[in-house]
């Protein structure tokens, strides 16, 4: 056979190997890497701690102010966490006391547009906020995502919360520089 007909044929075996894997509980990234020897990568960082290579981004654990305990961190890209990552998580963290305002005036803003809706208006188990400060009862930090510098122009970072007058949608509110610069339904 020729030598391209057998590296198909090897890759479409790899190929069929993987997938059988993936149904077993094995996701494709990890198989993949386990293949071709690279294995998850597990590092220590300075601001982030223990941090782990996964389908293209480091993850770490975090406390953070409005969480309801550890929230789930994720700094992308392939390559370890930048400094410029690392400088916008740490800003956020000692600095969240400037943003939150902000924060809590963009939940305020999508909870009242909730509670406008007939559906919400009408029920009475629906809870009545009156300002921003309240938003912390029906909200909470989640996760939150760094990105590679270069990844959009808009944003650096996306905190993620929960949303529990919205049970199927939490909000994300990405950040540049520390300033909100969209809510978004997810």
């Amino acid at each position: 056979m020729h030598p391209i007909g057998e590296a198909r044929k090897t890759l479409f075996a790899s190929d069929c190997e993987l997938r059988s894997r993936r149904i077993k509980g094995v996701s494709w990234t990890s198989a993949v890497r386990k293949l071709f020897g690279r294995a998850n990568t597990v590092a220590q960082d300075p601001i982030f701690g223990e941090i782990e290579l996964q389908q293209g981004a480091w993850f770490a654990a975090s406390s953070f102010p409005r969480a309801e305990g550890p929230i789930e961190v994720s700094v992308w890209g392939e390559d370890k966490p930048t400094d410029a990552q690392r400088t916008v998580f740490a800003g956020l963290k000692e600095r969240y006391e400037e943003i939150e305002p902000r924060i809590a005036q963009a939940l305020f803003d999508e909870y009242r547009a909730l509670s406008e809706t007939e559906e919400c208006a009408n029920d009475p188990t629906f809870p009545r906020l009156t300002g921003p400060d309240d938003v912390w009862s029906i909200s909470a930090a989640v996760s939150i995502d760094i990105y590679e510098e270069g990844y959009s122009s808009s944003y650096d970072s996306r905190l993620y919360y929960s949303f529990s007058v919205d049970i199927e949608h939490g909000r994300s509110i990405f950040l540049k520089d520390r300033r909100v610069v969209q809510v978004a339904v997810e």
